[in-house]
């Protein structure tokens, strides 16, 4: 299995060709890109955002044999300012149309929180909820329909799409498209109480979306003060070799990112799976 990261981990590079020399070094094969967190010098709004920046950061990558699996646009989608929700949109899909110039056809972003500081609240479990993401996701999709790409949607315990079951929904609200897939993050899908049932919750998102998913986030966790806490790769409770059993049997070369592993600890993780 080839491996790749979140590029902002690698917190020393910040010029496309400085990301494609940290990935080398560090055996990384593709990448997770938000473009204004790993390169905070280019502007990169949905105005700004272009088919030629797409290739001039694809070229720098492929210098140094690295691709861009996922271009991440995380945004509030259900934000209950909606100025702020509409500016969201609107930039995910300027990358939703670029995505292919930087050599990727998958744009991803969680589905937020009716709680502007994210913090825990049932209201994102409700029908209200989840029909405005749905009805944001609606159109991000028709939009990737038109361009050519895929919404990769992160599910997470504290958002309306948090499980299979909303998840299934959600399928069924944009008609069975296939231009929404998943991105799975088996650590997003679990709380402190969860935590055991981790690799069973894996399984049961791999087996009812076996087409849908698109890509894999691998973080690690421990259960600190009634909270989890992400940490580098190897130094938590996650059975990293049973989760990646479980997309690989199920997934085979699917795209695998790490995250919340920063530099040298992406190297070390990637050689220890050698």
């Amino acid at each position: 299995m080839e491996f790749g990261c979140r590029a902002h981990d690698l917190t020393r590079a910040h010029t496309p060709d400085e990301l494609g020399r940290a990935c080398e070094e560090q055996g990384v094969r593709y990448v997770q890109l938000a473009l204004a967190k790993s390169f905070p010098q280019m502007a990169s709004g949905a105005g700004e955002i272009s088919p030629g920046m797409g290739a001039h950061v694809r070229r720098a990558l492929a210098a140094h044999g690295v691709e861009v699996a996922v271009m991440g646009c995380y945004f509030n989608l259900i934000d209950p300012d909606l100025a702020a929700r509409e500016q969201g949109i609107r930039k995910f899909e300027a990358y939703l149309s670029c995505a292919r110039s930087f050599g990727c056809g998958i744009v991803a972003s969680e589905t937020g929180s009716v709680d502007p500081a994210f913090r825990y609240t049932e209201e994102n479990f409700t029908d209200e909820a989840f029909g405005e993401a749905a009805d944001v996701i609606g159109r991000l999709v028709a939009h990737a329909e038109r361009v050519g790409a895929v919404v990769g949607i992160e599910p997470g315990v504290n958002h309306p799409i948090h499980d299979v079951e909303t998840c299934a929904r959600l399928v069924e609200a944009v008609g069975g498209s296939p231009a929404l897939g998943f991105i799975l993050d088996p650590t997003a899908l679990i709380t402190c109480e969860l935590a055991p049932a981790q690799l069973d919750i894996t399984r049961a998102m791999l087996a009812a979306f076996p087409e849908r998913i698109v890509a894999t986030h691998l973080v690690d966790f421990r259960v600190e003060g009634g909270a989890l806490v992400r940490c580098d790769l190897g130094e938590g409770q996650m059975d990293v070799d049973a989760v990646l059993g479980a997309v690989e049997a199920a997934k085979p070369h699917g795209f695998v990112l790490t995250e919340f592993t920063e530099d040298d600890a992406v190297g070390r993780f990637i050689a220890s799976r050698r």
